[in-house]
């Protein structure tokens, strides 16, 4: 869990374009907030209590990430069944219960921690580094404060810290270990000898009453699918981006935004670390004398830090910190180095490392630029900002009309100027990877196919199929599903026959072939000598290696025959076998990925046992599984 949130960053990018959720904090899930008296607890363990706003709030987060996980296929109702909020009731559960535990167990991540996994997260990082701006807008997106994120994050890499302790505690025995080398190593040296189904494909007959019998016995995979001819309208903040400003709107964006143009502020700097040691004081009388030799002989700061500083990481460079902006090192750090000039020595500063002195050896950002150079990116963000303003006033209206002008489309389209699409063939099994699939996703064609749009013939609801893009589609025509007649279908059967007929052929020829070779061997026409494994199938099927592969040691060689599916017949002369020995990391790796299947089985066993202990139970069966209700209808513009 927490080494996706090291390696990936694809998931950051979502900041952009709206909220996302981080896989590995799963919010509220630490509360201890006990309920009040008459309030309305969904389940409880340990003493701990599940609110609905809890549960809730869990379900909107688990919306947000599965809206950026599936795109244009999610439906806001995916969640809507018994099924899913049992799963997600059982995950708080289970996390109120791991909670208690750690408490209980008294394991403890400190505050340094946490910002440290922060700091190296790739996904707060731009070109190797820690981007402050980037963590500042992941945290607007979530609501969430500095603070109170660093806290949820020390809470979960302790939760984490006890169930990888399950992990590493999970015994896998030698002789497991030595099975999955062997079934995955062992390897068979095999020559083949191949009768090709086209060999036949000629000699096959076919007629067509024999095409007509097999029409008739599978006459549902005949079938042409029942389908629509769809008209649909997508309304976006981009039909709103002709928005110009006024002089007076752009002097007022910059006025009151001018921080947001100015590069960040970044300072270039050497430090000397000096370790706290047994002897604090002397350490701190150490750096005082170092700052008062560096404050006359500044240039010796370089020479000073080889010598005398313990960080490991820049010592060697003479201190050399590099270039780095605001909320990259620690507080006091920070504090002492922004307050700070270009050229100055400061220190000695203590932080949890030692002592700290530093040289500021360059500033650079941090100032404004005149209007005049930042007028065109104003424009382009007011444009931007107007048109999702313009944009929000205008969905609730584009969804009401869609709703109270069922039966057309043309009412929206006037209004908002929009450029009706006209799709044919529309399936229920979707368009595929088609342009028009990220506006009639799934959930669409649900719709569209349901008998508010077949026989009522109206609009479907407007549907947020991805962020900021609302559609609203109805069905111009409708077509039941039909036979597809014979004759529109019988050279596809009678081929499909033929290729059947001919790989038959090819299987006993190969028999024969396969039952003369063990009388009296011969390799005449096989190929070369190959060696095989699952591992390195050597680009042979895998019925082919199985065949190969079953055939025990001790009976080697032997011949094996195997039918190919549109292929034909393959004979393998199976001459060898071998297990290559396996080395140390080898082995180290084969019981690592053992541990952690076991592991997990170890693992769920544990949460069960747990969640048994501290009395996990449901409260308020009704929230949490409640009965089936009557689906909004599809032009009900309350559901989105």
């Amino acid at each position: 869990m927490l080494q996706g949130f090291r390696k990936h960053k694809r998931w950051m990018m979502a900041l952009i374009i709206g909220p996302i959720s981080i896989a590995f904090v799963a919010t509220g899930i630490y509360s201890y907030s006990r309920s009040n008296e008459g309030d309305k607890a969904l389940a409880e363990v340990g003493g701990s209590k599940i609110t609905p706003e809890e549960f809730d709030q869990t379900k909107r987060q688990e919306l947000q990430q599965l809206q950026q996980q599936m795109g244009s296929n999610f439906k806001s109702s995916i969640l809507d069944n018994q099924q899913a909020r049992a799963a997600l009731l059982d995950r708080l559960l289970t996390e109120h219960a791991l909670a208690a535990e750690v408490a209980k167990e008294g394991i403890l991540v400190s505050r340094e921690q946490a910002i440290n996994v922060i700091k190296t997260a790739s996904g707060f990082q731009v070109n190797g580094k820690f981007d402050p701006e980037l963590y500042k807008r992941y945290l607007a997106s979530q609501g969430k404060t500095d603070e109170g994120f660093v806290q949820e994050l020390q809470q979960d890499l302790a939760r984490q810290m006890l169930l990888n302790n399950i992990v590493r505690t999970t015994i896998v025995s030698k002789s497991s270990v030595d099975q999955l080398n062997q079934l995955l190593r062992e390897r068979r040296e095999v020559r083949l000898f191949q009768i090709p189904a086209a060999r036949f494909i000629q000699t096959v007959q076919v007629s067509d009453a024999q095409a007509k019998a097999y029409y008739d016995s599978h006459k549902a995979d005949f079938m042409n699918p029942e389908h629509e001819k769809v008209e649909y309208v997508v309304l976006t903040p981009d039909q709103f981006v002709n928005t110009k400003p006024t002089e007076e709107d752009i002097k007022t964006y910059y006025e009151q935004n001018a921080k947001q143009f100015a590069a960040p502020e970044e300072r270039e700097a050497r430090h000397i670390l000096i370790g706290f040691g047994s002897d604090e004081k002397a350490a701190e009388k150490k750096a005082e004398a170092i700052v008062a030799q560096l404050k006359a002989h500044p240039d010796q700061f370089a020479a000073v830090a080889k010598k005398e500083s313990i960080d490991p990481g820049s010592a060697e460079k003479g201190g050399d910190l590099g270039w780095f902006g605001k909320g990259t090192m620690v507080p006091a750090f920070e504090a002492a180095v922004f307050s700070a000039k270009k050229g100055d020595i400061v220190g000695p500063i203590r932080t949890e490392y030692g002592f700290h002195i530093i040289q500021v050896q360059d500033v650079r950002g941090g100032k404004v630029p005149p209007l005049a150079e930042v007028r065109s990116k104003i424009e382009a963000q007011y444009g931007r900002q107007m048109a999702q303003k313009k944009y929000a006033e205008a969905a609730d209206g584009f969804s009401n009309m869609v709703y109270e002008n069922s039966s057309s489309l043309d009412p929206v389209i006037k209004k908002y100027n929009l450029k009706p699409v006209i799709v044919e063939n529309v399936t229920k099994a979707g368009l595929g990877n088609t342009p028009d699939a990220q506006y009639l996703n799934e959930h669409m064609i649900e719709l569209l196919f349901s008998n508010d749009c077949v026989n009522e013939k109206r609009n479907t609801q407007a549907i947020e199929v991805k962020p900021n893009v609302l559609v609203s589609a109805r069905v111009l025509e409708h077509t039941a599903a039909a036979q597809i007649p014979f004759d529109q279908v019988k050279a596809q059967i009678i081929a499909k026959l033929k290729a059947d007929a001919a790989v038959a052929a090819a299987k006993a020829e190969g028999e024969k072939k396969l039952a003369a070779l063990r009388a009296k061997p011969d390799d005449a026409g096989f190929t070369a000598a190959a060696w095989v494994s699952r591992q390195q199938p050597m680009g042979q099927p895998p019925e082919l290696v199985s065949a190969e592969l079953r055939i025990p040691a001790s009976k080697l060689p032997a011949y094996v025959g195997t039918t190919i599916n549109g292929v034909g017949y393959v004979i393998a002369h199976v001459t060898a076998s071998d297990t290559p020995k396996v080395t140390d990391d080898e082995l180290k790796d084969a019981k690592a990925e053992l541990a952690k299947l076991h592991g997990g089985a170890d693992m769920d066993a544990y949460i069960g046992g747990l969640k048994g202990v501290l009395k996990a139970k449901v409260l308020n069966k009704d929230y949490v599984y409640p009965a089936k209700k009557g689906s909004a209808p599809a032009s009900s513009p309350a559901a989105k």
